[in-house]
């Protein structure tokens, strides 16, 4: 996803936009990050970003998208 991708529910309604999106090497996937209303920014939520005129399905989840491995001592 690119920053300002419209983000729509299975209806077509506007719910938001992409403020930022990359390849994540750690999950191997594509993440994107939205402002989304508190009602559809619940965890597994899904979503469609239109893109070239196309819906892309999406699933909200939490941050970080990949646990941290490091140590505070």
């Amino acid at each position: 996803m690119r920053e300002g991708a419209t983000i729509v529910d299975a209806q077509g309604h506007k719910l938001g936009r992409v403020t930022s999106g990359t390849l994540a090497p750690t999950v191997d996937k594509a993440v994107a990050m939205a402002y989304l209303s508190a009602n559809h920014a619940l965890p597994n939520h899904e979503v469609y970003a239109e893109v070239r005129g196309k819906r892309q399905p999406m699933r909200v989840s939490p941050m970080p998208f990949a646990p941290h491995r490091y140590f505070r001592g």
